[in-house]
């Protein structure tokens, strides 16, 4: 079997792919599987596509990876400017489409793939060689809320009517993660029902036991208060303001928890300036995936913000360290979180998306001063995560096990 991967150029690969030394901060869904099907010895190319709108060249950019020897990574960018006319843009960015899927050509000509895996920020090319190409196209779904909000409404398919119709494409399989979006109506209304699909909950790596944390000692963390975690992305969708809402209001409580706040993203000059001041909030920044174990081991309060769906990786590794999750009741309008709420249950303590900054500030403070509570939250978190949650070696061998069967022909429904 030999896969050809058509994916985003993730912002978590962004430094890897600049300095040709893999080292991810993020996105492991893709890196594991990676690295699983190196090791496994299957054979595999992959096209990133960077979705700047600059003036880039158009050719394919050769890189190389030594951890994966035998795999071919090209890069690729966008080639139009950006018009003040919003017509003229979508126009622009559909040709681009076109003439990547075509540019596409010299790659699949020479590298006789058995199947093509593309995610959903390349869905036009997804479609394109499913329908023209006669190529097996597997489509990857990292979260769907975004789509299914852009969907919802007439207007909106309207103006989104070549993507609309793509998702309607005939796929040899759907494979989406269950992260706390819409999945099942995604599916059952803007895709294909003739095409196959599963929903996998993304793995943990095992929590590290990590003797000599050097955390404690180098923040002094004061043992009378909850430790608060926060790892995200720091953009709005996250839902950053309000948790430094939240954090002001502790400090005016007097709350003298230390906050940890990982992650970096267009809101981090923000969180300098209005955290300066705050001995008690520190601001890391991005770091290695590996480096995050040692905050989760520290923790006793995860704070998970995230518009689209709270059922992430973050969220299942501050559980696998027996974190008390903090996070969104589930959202009738954009259908997010009712998978989170079922597999939380009560583990875990819920605040309503739309205004969220009081009642977490309530939680937070009543577990400050009931420290048997704040226990009992962090073993049922524990006993959850025996329960439900699985290895990422596990995960990851279930869907090569979904690709090799589409290489071979073989029904997946």
């Amino acid at each position: 079997m030999k896969i050809l991967f058509l994916i985003n150029k993730y912002s978590a690969l962004s430094d890897s792919l600049s300095t040709g030394e893999w080292a991810p901060k993020g996105m492991p869904a893709i890196v594991k599987l990676f690295e699983k099907l190196t090791w496994y010895k299957i054979a595999f190319d992959v096209i990133f596509i960077d979705k700047v709108e600059t003036n880039y060249s158009n050719n394919l950019t050769k890189l190389s990876f030594s951890k994966f020897p035998g795999s071919n990574f090209y890069l690729a960018n966008k080639t139009y400017k950006v018009n003040s006319r919003r017509v003229i843009n979508v126009i622009n960015k559909y040709v681009f489409e076109i003439k990547m899927t075509i540019k596409m050509r010299s790659v699949l000509s020479h590298g006789n793939y058995d199947l093509v895996y593309v995610d959903r920020e390349n869905i036009i090319q997804a479609a394109l060689l499913s329908a023209f190409h006669r190529m097996k196209v597997v489509l990857r779904l990292h979260g769907v809320s975004y789509n299914y909000l852009k969907f919802n409404t007439l207007k909106s398919r309207l103006s989104r009517l070549l993507e609309f119709l793509c998702f309607k494409a005939k796929f040899s399989f759907i494979i989406c993660s269950k992260d706390g979006s819409p999945v099942t109506p995604f599916l059952n209304k803007f895709t294909s029902r003739s095409t196959p699909s599963l929903s996998l909950l993304n793995g943990i790596d095992k929590p590290k036991d990590i003797s000599n944390n050097r955390v404690i000692e180098k923040y002094k963390i004061n043992n009378n208060f909850p430790v608060i975690l926060f790892v995200a992305r720091l953009e709005k969708y996250k839902k950053i303001v309000e948790f430094v809402s939240v954090i002001h209001r502790l400090r005016k409580k007097n709350n003298q928890s230390d906050v940890f706040i990982i992650g970096d993203g267009s809101y981090s000059e923000y969180l300098k300036r209005e955290l300066s001041n705050d001995k008690k909030t520190h601001i890391i920044g991005a770091i290695e995936h590996s480096e995050v174990a040692q905050y989760y081991q520290i923790s006793d309060i995860f704070v998970s913000f995230n518009d689209l769906g709270n059922l992430c990786n973050t969220v299942l590794e501050a559980i696998s360290y027996g974190c008390c999750i903090i996070t969104f009741f589930p959202d009738q309008l954009e259908q997010t979180d009712f998978d989170t709420r079922e597999i939380l249950g009560s583990s875990a303590l819920f605040v309503n998306k739309d205004t969220p900054v009081d009642a977490t500030v309530r939680h937070i403070q009543k577990l400050s001063f009931d420290i048997n509570l704040l226990e009992e939250y962090k073993r049922s978190t524990s006993n959850l995560g025996s329960d439900v949650l699985g290895t990422w070696a596990d995960r990851i061998d279930v869907e090569i096990e979904i690709l090799k069967k589409i290489a071979k022909g073989i029904n997946t429904l």
